[in-house]
């Protein structure tokens, strides 16, 4: 559906344009001391560059998280810009062939990705006091840096590997299966073994994460893998959503709702609807997108925690990656049902992301604010956003009303 552009709308996209090709550009001027991985360590409120003494935050560590999202941006933007701007494309592609290759290595040798690799390369993961401890490989278990190295591979074999588009579509599955089979880790801080899964709280977002591995294999023309769509967005509805306020509890039981994984959830839900002619969710869906909104707006930003029962915050902390997040998620909302509360809801998310996180020069955001102001709390990597939660997000806004 094609949607009349208002002022703002027109505003809102020719700033998207602008700021995703700034940050592009700069991203990978970045040097970077283990090419062909992105190096975005940087503080975001110091403009401090980390080092080596500044322990996981150095420049020495890897994280799969990360570089999986890079290579995913580095392509939807370099197919994006093809007809808009080729110098920049062609040299967002290059950079993510060499990317692609090097993680496509790491998959094959290991088994899978994983959130942290110390200085030799290895995957492991972190104590609570910072310790290092190998992870344990090839044990069947999924996680986060699985699904997001798997979308990055995909998206780049679709374009410049078909040979090996197939091991990354089987590759998918798999942490599909592990999802719905209860093998999929979710706090990847830890040992990867049957510990960790049996003290796991039914949590959805595992969900919400593979809804855009859905979303991506659509807009990719790869449908047929991506049926799973359906059963994940009945599955977090069904068992999460609380129909008094419309948000989503994390834990089936739980009272705490973090209304950025909500309504990053509507929006790649959404998203579904629109590419496969999905209906029944829809009414839902819609109500999420506001519910998250009128509970989530506190202070300078989208709130990490509330209690669904009270409304009250149940966190400190207002990230910046659930702003964009909020942005395409009501921009897919208004653009399915043209209603002015999304277009509201759209322009306030706009307003707190570019007035309170966004800096301009450098074109990055800055991570992390209390009600107070910026505060050096990393959300989850100390690497900068790779064009993942804040272009991909703003890009998907501009897909959603362009149509």
């Amino acid at each position: 559906m094609k949607v009349e552009s208002s002022e703002f709308i027109r505003e809102a996209l020719a700033t998207y344009t602008r700021i995703n090709v700034e940050a592009l550009e700069w991203m990978i001027a970045r040097p970077s001391a283990r090419q062909p991985f992105l190096d975005l360590k940087l503080n975001s409120i110091t403009l401090q560059n980390y080092r080596d003494a500044d322990g996981l935050r150095s420049p020495a560590y890897v994280y799969g998280w990360i570089q999986g999202r890079g290579l995913e941006a580095l392509v939807s933007h370099g197919i994006w810009l093809q007809s808009r701007n080729r110098d920049l494309s062609e040299r967002l592609l290059a950079r993510a062939e060499l990317l692609y290759a090097a993680l496509a290595a790491l998959v094959d040798r290991d088994g899978g990705a994983y959130f942290l690799y110390d200085r030799d390369m290895r995957p492991a993961w972190a104590d609570a006091q910072g310790a290092l401890h190998p992870q344990n490989l090839r044990t069947g278990y999924r996680g986060p840096a699985d699904a997001f190295v798997a979308k990055g591979l995909i998206a780049a074999a679709r374009h410049f590997d078909p040979d090996r588009l197939g091991d990354w579509l089987v590759f998918l599955a798999d942490i599909v299966a592990s999802v719905e089979e209860g093998r999929f880790i979710i706090a990847e801080k830890q040992a990867f073994d049957a510990s960790a899964i049996a003290s796991q709280a039914t949590n959805y977002s595992p969900y919400m994460l593979m809804l855009s591995a859905a979303d991506l294999l659509n807009r990719l023309g790869l449908g047929d893998a991506a049926r799973f769509g359906e059963r994940f967005i009945a599955h977090a509805l069904g068992n999460h959503l609380d129909a008094a306020t419309n948000l989503l509890r994390d834990e089936v039981s739980g009272d705490f709702c973090n209304p950025g994984h909500a309504v990053e959830f509507a929006g790649f839900a959404l998203a579904y609807c629109r590419a496969t002619g999905l209906e029944a969710p829809l009414p839902a869906l819609l109500d999420l997108v506001e519910g998250c909104a009128k509970s989530g707006f506190h202070g300078p930003g989208l709130a990490i925690g509330v209690s669904v029962a009270t409304g009250q915050l149940e966190s400190p902390y207002f990230p910046w990656w659930a702003l964009p997040e909020t942005i395409r998620a009501a921009a897919h909302a208004y653009a399915l049902s043209g209603e002015a509360r999304f277009l509201h809801i759209w322009r306030e998310a706009h307003d707190r992301f570019f007035t309170r996180y966004w800096r301009g020069s450098p074109p990055i955001a800055i991570q992390n604010r209390d009600i107070n102001g910026p505060v050096d709390v990393a959300p989850a990597t100390p690497d900068l956003d790779t064009l993942y939660h804040t272009g991909l997000s703003l890009l998907g806004a501009m897909e959603a009303v362009e149509g």
